[in-house]
């Protein structure tokens, strides 16, 4: 796409859809009425094209890979422009936003665990794709949130935002020398700089993600009782602990709809992900088989 095309489409960029790590992310709508999400990435290219730059490698990789990835849990790339300064990228367009704005937000909350479930399954399953791509390469996330999960009209989740992934061979680690993902959902491991980041990061932040999910809450809360800030996986790990599984879920949930083993099993499997070590977390395709 041209940089003038995309401009007219989105209206001079003038509805914000949100806005992610790598840059704003605006709607455009086609002469045909399809809807597309355009992401303008934030500024710092260089001011002409450059294939040998890191800069424009980054990009042009990015794209690559975005563009052989076809999966139903996974937004689909449907073009780009580089037209420097100017770098975006075209991503179909999704009616439910995010599982962030769903679940946080009290004017749509998701009172169905089935399609919470369901949701969870999904971007499970995206993710399990990432981790097993092409066989000996592999895509880190690097950034697994709520607000990454995006959602179809009938609560489909496909995942979202490959600004922070990277292509690895199977053999290799990535090597962080700039603080991966965002606060909360980092593990353990990101937090140090010039540490290897591999798949194993975005089980922890999954795990993040299943605990949010189930208790409608976000990371850190206020308890009701103190006013004291708690943050949230700490505390669902402690009730796990204690087998109090459902003292974590949330009361918007329709109580008629609630299925206690099911809860039991997503909070055990997110505390599976959370461990502190890398190497005792499960791979997400073990992860899917027992969601």
């Amino acid at each position: 796409f041209s940089y003038d095309y995309l401009k007219c489409v989105t209206k001079d960029f003038a509805n914000v859809l949100g806005q992610g790590g790598y840059g704003a992310v605006y709607l455009g709508v086609l002469p045909d009425d399809t809807r597309v999400a355009v992401k303008l990435l934030n500024e710092g290219f260089p001011q002409e094209f450059d294939s040998g730059s890191n800069e424009d490698k980054s990009f042009l990789a990015e794209v690559a890979t975005l563009a052989n990835i076809r999966h139903s849990n996974v937004v689909h790339l449907l073009g780009f422009c580089l037209e420097a300064p100017k770098h975006l990228l075209v991503y179909e367009y999704l009616e439910n936003k995010s599982l962030d704005k769903v679940l946080f937000e009290p004017t749509t909350p998701l009172t169905k665990w089935k399609t919470r479930m369901q949701i969870l399954i999904g971007a499970a399953r995206g993710i399990e794709y990432f981790h097993s791509y092409s066989g000996d390469r592999r895509v880190v996330h690097r950034d697994i949130k709520p607000a990454n999960v995006l959602l179809t009209a009938d609560f489909h989740a496909k995942v979202a935002d490959f600004g922070l992934a990277k292509i690895m061979d199977t053999a290799t680690h990535i090597t962080n020398f700039t603080m991966p993902g965002t606060v909360g959902y980092r593990a353990p491991e990101c937090t140090i700089i010039g540490d290897a980041i591999t798949v194993q990061a975005d089980v922890f932040s999954f795990g993040v993600v299943c605990i949010e999910v189930v208790s409608g809450r976000r990371l850190v809360y206020v308890e009701q009782q103190g006013r004291t800030r708690v943050l949230l996986f700490r505390r669902a790990l402690e009730l796990m602990l204690q087998e109090e599984y459902m003292k974590l879920v949330d009361e918007r949930l329709a109580e008629d709809g609630i299925d206690e083993d099911e809860v039991r099993k997503v909070v055990r499997v997110a505390g599976w992900c959370l461990q502190e070590d890398p190497k005792q977390r499960p791979t997400m395709d073990a992860v899917v088989a027992l969601l």
